[in-house]
């Protein structure tokens, strides 16, 4: 009879408990599963975790919530005290070890580090080598694509690279980092000198831009193995005195010297190799017969050959000119004045004459 007892006593409990709308643990506390509401509700969620009316996680279909009390909403820690944390399988990824957030990555590179698959990452907070801000990686470039540097915005070419500088005082640098000017350009030392290229949509009639760091000065190509013209309204050179040492005046008797300069300039009629569609051809000098105060050096050639192009200061041929056009003055003046006397010395002779016909 005792043993029948025992048996329909723990049918009965087990049947209370498969049929009970809330299994307790403990009293006030401890895990209890109910049939309730939602979260949001007061002591809301089919499974409440601590005291009801006190801190509590409760848990429904579709929500996870922890509350102060019956109402009021609470933080939610995850992994507080180590391990990492991993959602929808790492579409949000938490690094505990090293304070980072990988967003479709499990391996973050960066405090906060954004995967978008072949356009490349987004790395936000401060990456090796980088002050705060954020950094893009285009892996089908394999190019770390920027930063916000302190005092300024960088976006870079390179990883830990100024390529592309953004100052917060709206200066622009290229290649360099904190720029002085408006726009700042280090071209450093790259290849044949270049230091601003400009190419046309359609690739042709490009130009390139380069700064000689020895011989100073632009110079100016198609963009590819040739010289390019140049279009404007004026060129003016400076010719301050204030700017200029070791002046020499050119006196009269060194005219000589620079109109033979002159005489054994080369003169011709001709094109250049590249121009295919002129009609008519230059008139010019060849550089070759200049004297050493015309002649300039371009770096090299801009097919990329080591060999210097010479070329033809203007301002030095103008200054030339000037020289000889004072020559030719000076020349003019002295016939004019040999003239002169010759005619007052003809006027002379004639009245000679005629008082010797007269007698």
């Amino acid at each position: 009879m005792k043993r029948f007892i025992s048996y329909n006593l723990s049918l009965i409990a087990f049947i209370i408990l498969l049929f009970s709308p809330m299994i307790l643990f403990g009293q006030d506390a401890g895990l209890i599963v109910e049939k309730g509401n939602g979260v949001q509700n007061n002591q809301g969620g089919i499974a409440i975790f601590g005291t009801p009316t006190g801190s509590h996680m409760a848990i429904d279909g579709d929500d996870v919530q922890s509350k102060a009390n019956g109402t009021d909403y609470n933080r939610l820690d995850l992994n507080f005290y180590g391990g990492d944390v991993r959602i929808c399988n790492d579409v949000l990824h938490v690094d505990y070890a090293n304070d980072r957030l990988g967003v479709n990555t499990s391996s973050p590179d960066g405090p906060v580090d954004i995967d978008f698959g072949a356009t490349g990452s987004l790395i936000a907070g401060t990456p090796v080598g980088a002050g705060p801000g954020w950094i893009y990686y285009a892996p089908n470039s394999n190019r770390w694509n920027g930063y916000a540097a302190s005092g300024g915005f960088s976006i870079q070419a390179h990883f830990n690279n100024n390529g592309l500088y953004f100052n917060n005082d709206g200066k622009l640098g290229i290649n360099k980092a904190g720029p002085g000017k408006m726009i700042d350009i280090d071209a450093g030392t790259p290849s044949n000198n270049e230091g601003l290229r400009v190419l046309h949509t359609s690739g042709n009639g490009a130009a390139l831009l380069a700064n000689n760091a020895t011989l100073g000065g632009w110079f100016v190509t198609d963009g590819g193995p040739n010289y390019a013209p140049i279009w404007a309204s004026s060129f003016n050179p400076i010719s301050d005195r204030r700017m200029k040492k070791e002046v020499n005046t050119i006196e009269k008797a060194d005219y000589q010297k620079y109109l033979k300069y002159i005489d054994d300039l080369e003169t011709s009629t001709f094109y250049y190799k590249n121009e295919s569609d002129r009609k008519n051809p230059h008139i010019g000098i060849i550089a070759q017969t200049a004297p050493p105060e015309l002649i300039s050096y371009a770096p090299k050639d801009p097919d990329g050959s080591d060999q210097q192009i010479l070329t033809v200061s203007l301002a030095d041929w103008a200054g030339l000119n000037t020289v000889v056009i004072k020559y030719l003055r000076e020349e003019n003046i002295r016939i004019q004045r040999e003239l002169e006397e010759l005619r007052t010395k003809l006027i002379t002779l004639y009245s000679q004459v005629q008082a010797l016909e007269r007698n």
